[in-house]
Formats: structure tokens, sequence, C-alpha cells
């Protein structure tokens, strides 16, 4: 954003130092300064004037003489401005003045004859002084300058500052803004206004109905307007053209520059209705209706949805909330009434329109990152000062302002401060930096401090903010230097803070120096994607209970990642584009869901629990979570010649690394069939993972268009696990105590079964188990077949029953005992039959 040290330093309660300190200060407060562009004074010796007498010239038609004064003499001046008065306050070059705007040379003002009448010196225009582009008329100054003293007592030279913001503080998007920034680094002081505005008394009349509707009303929190009559449509002043100019802004007239000034001083945007051009005299803020237009100030004509908030009259939409107004409301020269609109407006709905429809304004700029919502009376009182300068009267006002926003507390100790720093700060200084940034501190015990941070910073919630804001505005360079420093420097991270311990850090570690020395590399993606991607690869039930964002960077990253796959499979799908025929991936990282999901997802159920940073109140809290994921694809060995070509690494694989790696914690893995099968799940290879009766993670093959190309010859597998989970789990886990080893002979019996397609082998599994317990030593499938002779829904399975008797060595008759009820509780839980 651009800034005017001018204008700026009409704020501050001294002069700022030179500009290079200038430039220094804003890099150690964190603010990138990314050009600077001067507009130095090019005029000497032009002094403050005023016309005195106007006469016609005798010689010319369009020529007039003007008696000027500077206060100790009189000139004459021959001049063909057409707004040239008497009374002016005027910009006059006496013979000697050097002018040189736009040139290469200066022009020295000297005495001359035009059309015969001597001419003793000129009155100046914006053009010829360089303050501007207007050249039809003179430059006419303030009433209240003082005549005879020099004009660059008054007009300073411009340097034009371009800064790079930061997304989150959306404070410093107006001179007042970096103002308060400033004078806290120089002078540990607040800010002064630098002009008086009276208070307006309003007066509430019944024609001037004003409805925010009850659905839109999260979106506009407050909205205030007055209605002023007798105004004057004209050219804006000089100072403020040249200001607007300077910001990139072209000059309309009084009343739209007023608005955008404001906009660029205070940061809080406005609109001016012509009010004879409203229906119905009448102003609601809703949301559009299907099929609504409106023509905007920029002739463009819009096509609305019931997902644009607008203003209306009693019939149509009259402007874009926090956008752009409507061109068949614009003020004209004609305009004698108009309402001036001063309003808080939610991101979201400014974002999602100003984006869907690709405009984009000042306004919209604002409200997208967000405003003051208790800066509107001064923003209003301004305007209001500045569109009387040419005329006007405040005939009614309003204002829906139905709750104000709660305030927020920060308690923390000095020690806690010095902590996070690593160094030490007096409380003297702690004091200084903070009262300005504060509605309130206050120390409720000598070491337990409570700051209630001012409205335009509500950024400030944690005792690390307040550390932040020591450290810059005691300057990066200003730190005292240490052998060793002992700072605890805070790192954000995507889920809170109570849900992170050690014991999370280590099974993270674990896992993957598991994987890593068997060949995993580490990935890590951006935690955000896209509602496409979700549904596409996770479904619709996976959709429904993710998280969006308020305000998203674009339409592919608006949405928080409920699980790691799908940046996983990215890395594979970019991967494979290139050609690449092998790769094993894995990634630590947060997922975040919707909370009181009814669908059991590869999310797990997340310990750390929030509400997201959104307007609307009746958000849903959310889950997050620490997962680990991994993706393989490829032989899982080197080619080589000694030996065929080695197989793709499986979904077996797979589980086999898993089973092992948690083995190592004491936590058995039980297998469950998927309750819900991702779109991209194969049906007959992806299971759930359960640890003491609850969902730690799932594994699957994954079928998608891509996967299933035949010229890739190897699956691809993916699986996730919830750290959270089996760390809680890990914490309560029993001893590891000492088991004699066995002294009998271990014994297998095969069982060839037909069972129906449905049944799954965790069933068999559990059932097996649940009959025999510790005796199974091994149990698995090493044949599974279909043929017409079984049936179409029917297929067959061969598994061996590994036992190891403990006590005695069985008779032959128990082991058929044993067999035999397996068998059993398989053909009365799943329906299966002996094959013959």
């Amino acid at each position: 954003m651009r800034y005017l040290l001018s204008w700026l330093e009409e704020f501050l309660p001294q002069p700022l130092p030179s500009f290079d300190k200038t430039v220094e200060a804003l890099e150690q407060i964190g603010l990138s300064v990314e050009n600077v562009k001067n507009n130095p004074i090019t005029f000497k010796g032009v002094v403050l004037g005023e016309v005195k007498e106007v006469s016609g010239h005798p010689h010319a038609d369009r020529l007039r003489l003007a008696l000027v004064s500077d206060g100790s003499k009189e000139y004459k001046v021959v001049c063909g401005a057409p707004n040239l008065a008497a009374g002016q306050k005027i910009a006059f070059a006496p013979v000697g003045a050097k002018l040189k705007a736009g040139q290469a040379q200066e022009t020295v003002i000297e005495p001359r004859k035009i059309r015969n009448i001597p001419s003793e010196g000129m009155i100046c225009s914006q053009l010829e002084l360089d303050l501007g582009v207007e050249h039809d008329g003179i430059l006419v100054l303030p009433d209240d300058w003082s005549l005879g003293r020099s004009l660059e007592d008054y007009v300073r030279p411009e340097t034009v500052i371009d800064i790079e913001l930061p997304s989150h503080r959306w404070d410093l998007t107006s001179h007042l803004g970096l103002a308060r920034e400033l004078a806290v680094y120089f002078w540990r002081s607040g800010i002064k206004f630098p002009f008086v505005i009276p208070a307006e008394a309003g007066i509430q009349i019944p024609t001037l109905l004003i409805n925010v509707h009850d659905d839109a009303a999260w979106a506009c929190r407050r909205y205030e307007g007055l209605l002023i009559s007798g105004i004057r449509v004209v050219k804006s002043p000089w100072w403020m053209i040249r200001r607007l100019e300077a910001m990139g802004q072209k000059s309309i007239n009084n009343i739209a520059d007023t608005t955008n000034y404001v906009t660029f001083e205070l940061g809080q945007p406005m609109h001016a209705f012509d009010w004879s051009k409203i229906r119905g005299q009448k102003i609601e803020v809703r949301w559009a209706k299907n099929g609504e237009k409106l023509i905007a100030l920029n002739d463009k004509e819009y096509e609305l949805t019931p997902a644009d908030l607008v203003i209306a009259d009693s019939e149509r939409p009259v402007a874009l909330a926090g956008i752009i107004g409507g061109r068949e409301t614009s003020t004209s020269e004609t305009t004698a009434d108009i309402f001036l609109e001063c309003a808080w407006f939610s991101r979201k709905p400014v974002r999602e329109t100003a984006r869907r429809l690709i405009v984009a304004t000042e306004s919209s700029a604002r409200f997208e990152k967000e405003t003051d919502i208790m800066s509107l009376d001064s923003a209003m009182k301004r305007a209001v000062y500045l569109i009387k300068q040419t005329g006007g009267q405040v005939k009614a006002a309003t204002s829906v302002f139905p709750q104000k926003p709660a305030s927020c507390q920060i308690v923390f100790s000095p020690q806690k401060i010095e902590k996070i720093l690593g160094f030490s700060v007096s409380r003297d200084e702690l004091s200084a930096t903070l009262d300005p940034l504060a509605e309130e501190l206050k120390k409720t015990e000598p070491e337990r401090w409570v700051m209630t941070p001012k409205t335009w910073r509500n950024d400030l919630r944690l005792p690390e903010d307040i550390a932040e804001e020591i450290m810059r505005f005691k300057g990066f360079d200003n730190v005292p230097g240490r052998s060793h420093y002992a700072a605890r420097i805070p790192v954000k991270s995507e889920r809170p803070k109570e849900v992170d311990n050690d014991q999370e850090r280590l099974l993270a570690y674990r896992f993957t120096e598991i994987f890593r020395h068997n060949g995993f590399h580490g990935a890590v993606n951006f935690p955000l994607v896209s509602a496409a991607e979700i549904e596409t690869l996770c479904g619709s039930s996976q959709l429904i209970n993710s998280i969006e964002l308020a305000n998203p960077v674009s339409t592919e990253l608006a949405w928080l990642r409920p699980t790691l796959f799908i940046g996983l499979y990215k890395n594979w799908l970019s991967n494979k584009k290139n050609s690449q025929r092998q790769l094993f991936l894995q990634e630590i990282g947060y997922v975040h869901r919707l909370a009181s999901s009814k669908t059991l997802s590869p999310c797990g159920r997340g310990q750390g629990e929030g509400t997201m940073g959104c307007d609307d109140a009746s958000v849903r809290p959310w889950n997050s979570a620490l997962h680990w994921s991994a993706i393989a694809f490829g032989p899982a060995e080197a080619v080589h010649w000694t030996r065929q070509k080695p197989p793709g690494f499986g979904f077996w694989d797979m589980l086999g690394f898993l089973e092992i790696s948690l083995a190592d914690l004491k936590m058995p893995v039980k297998r469950r069939p998927c309750d819900v099968l991702w779109p991209c799940f194969h049906p007959d290879s992806s299971l759930e993972l359960w640890i003491k009766d609850v969902l730690a993670g799932h594994i699957a093959q994954i079928v998608t268009k891509d996967s299933l190309d035949p010229r890739l010859g190897s699956p691809l597998v993916w699986a996730e696990l919830n750290l959270n989970i089996i760390a809680s789990l890990a914490q309560t886990k029993e001893r590891t105590r000492f088991k004699p080893l066995a002294v009998f002979d271990q014994i297998q019996r095969d069982i060839a079964l037909v069972i129906d397609k449905e049944v799954h082998w965790a069933d068999i599994e559990r059932c097996a188990r649940e009959v025999l317990g510790d005796l199974i030593v091994e149990l698995y499938p090493f044949d599974v077949h279909e043929s017409q002779k079984l049936g179409p829904q029917k297929k067959g399975i061969a598994l061996r029953l590994t036992l190891q008797p403990r006590k005695k060595t069985p008779t032959q008759e128990e082991i058929t005992e044993w067999t035999e009820a397996v068998i059993a509780r398989l053909e009365k839980d799943l329906k299966v039959k002996l094959r013959e």
C-alpha cells in the first residue's frame, strides 16, 4: 500500500526523523518498503498573494488585469485564467521566481509586456507548480494561509512509500494505522488527530428507513447513515486532489473524493448515494435475489446471486456491499441531497462476491481484510466535515448497531514475556510500549498484568503476541547480544497448543525412522485443498464435515485438509507425469475436521478443539489431530540381472510394516472392513485399523483413473494413522512382562471354505480368535479363487491355522475339537460352508 510521509506526519506528535531512519524503523517493526517515489518541490521564490482587483484587458478579450498584493507591495499582472476573481489567495511568482515543472531547464520569471501591457509576475496553476495536472485555471489557496509567506512553507515535497503489509495487519491499510506504529516506535506514544471535528446532532425521522435483514445481520453488524441536504457537487480542493493522485486515485468530484480520502486516511470505506435516485426513500441491507442485476460505477453490469450482499432501495440493488456502488444512484453535478453510508461488513461475503465477479476496489481490499467496527463515528464525522466545506446540512441520521464486540483480555506476567523473548524488559518499557495499544492496561497483582487491546488490534490475543510487539517496537537490531540465547521462539501451529506433547513427537519420530529405513522419503504439503479434491478422492460425506476457510486465498485453497492423503496423492500424480516409476513418501502433519461428526473417517478423532476465526457465530467447533501418512508405488527392491523383476510394493506389504511398527509399541492391531468406503478405495483391499477398540487409522489400495493405468504395473497403496490416539493409548499400555518360551510343537491345520463375496477376511480372523484366543499364533489365507461351480456370489478361501499349545501336548481329539469349534463359529456368524 502507498503512504505519503507528509500525510503520516499530520498524525504524529513530532516530525519524522530523516527518511533513512524512517525506512529503517519500518523494517525494524516488520514492514518491508518495496518502493519509494519522490515528488520534489520544483519552484523557488513563489509566495502567497491576494487578488485585490480584476479588470479587463484593453487589447484582448480573453485576458484580464489583476492587482496582486503580497502584503507589502502590489503588482500588476496579466492573466488569462477563467477562474480568476478578486479576494482569492493565490500562488504568485514575482520577477525572479523560478519554475521547472516538467522541463529540463528552470524558467526564470521576468518582467514582460503582454499585448502591450506590462506584467510584473505570474499567477500560477497547479501544472506550472508541478502540484497537479490541472492547467485550465489558477491555483486557489486556503483563506487562512498568511499573505506574503513562501509557498514552500505550506506545500511540502511529497515522498510516497510503498509497503508490503502482513495479511493479518488490516489496521495498517490507512495513514492513521501506520502513524500509530511509527508513534509507538519513535516516541512510545499514541497519535494526535490533526483536525477537529464538531459534533453533529443527528435527527432521526420516520422517512429515513434503514433495514438490515435478520439473515444478513451477521454480515453487516453495524450500519451508519446520514442524510445531508443542500450540498454542492464541485471540483475538490487542490490539496485533496494532489494527495489522491499521489495515491493513484483519479479525482471525480468533492463528494466521491471525500469518501476516497477518508478511506486512505482512516481506513474506513464509505459511499455516497444521490438521495433523489433512491426509490421509496428506503435503504435495505439484504442478500440479492436470483437474477437481480446491478450496473456498477465501472459501467459493468453484474448478475447477482443470493450469496451476494447488497444495499438496496425499495425496488432494486443500488450497491454491492463493501465493494462498489451503482451507477444509477451515483452523485452528479445536479445532486442536491446525498445519503452517506458508513458500515461494517463481514470479510466472507465481500471476498466471495469480489472474487466471483472479478472486481477489486479500495473498499473491497479493506473489507476483505477487516475494518474497525468502532471507528465508524470518527470516519463519518470526518467525511461530513470535509463535505460541508462546500455547503450542506445534516438533516437526518440513522444507526444500526445491535451489539458491540466483546473485549478480549490478555493475562500475562512480565517474567513470562522475558522468558519468551530471552532477555529482560523493564516494567517501564513494557508499560510504555503497551499503553498506546491498550484500551486498558492494569496490574491486578505486582506480577499479574491484564491488557485489553484496542479494537483495531484484535490480532493481539496471547502473551506471545505481546512479546512480539515488545520485540518489534524495541527493534530487532536493538536486542541485546548474548553468547547463548535462551529464547523460546513461539511457532504458530495448525492446532491448539494443549494437544502438542512429547509422546506424539516421539511417535512421529519413530514412525518416520522405521519407514525412512525402508526407503520412504519425507514430504511436506500445504494444508489447504479444494472442495473438488476432497469430494473426488474422499467422498461427499467427508466434505460435509470438512472446514471451509472464511477468507480463502483461492478456490483451489479454500478448505483445511481432512487427511494427509490428498497432498500425497498429488505428489504421486506429479511424479507419475514425469515418468517416475517408483515413489515412497511419508508425511507428518495436522488434519482438521468439524466436531460432532457421525461419519468415521481416516481422520479419527482429534484431541484439540476450537472454533473457526469466522464472523458467523453459528460455526461448528472443530477438531485437530496429528497424523502420519504414507503412500507407496513401484517395486520395493531395485531391478537386478540376477533375479526376475521384483514385484510392486502392495497392500499387504504396507500392512505388514504398520503392524510391525505398532507391535513394537505393544499395540496389536485389529483389522475391520471400512465402515465408509471412499471413492478411491479398492473394495477388497481397504481396512480400518483399530487399537483397543479405538479407530486409529486406515490402509487401502487406491483405485483411480490414474492409478489403474495398465502401463503402471504396480498398485498404489496408502496408509494413515492418528498419532493423537496412538499416543494416548501408548501412555496406558501394560508393562512388558516375561513369558516362558513354548516347549511344545506348533500345530498347523488348513481349512477350505466357501463364503459370500461380501465377507471380509477381518471378520473371519475375528471369529477364529474369539474362539481360540492365545492358542492362535498365525492365521492367514493362502488361496482365494472364484469359479462357476462355486456360484456367482461366492468365493473359495483356504486358510492356514497355526496353534501353539503351552500346557501340554494336545491329543488328536483336542486338535479336531479346536478346529471344529472354529468352523462352527464361522458357519454360525458368517454362513460359510466347508468346501467339498
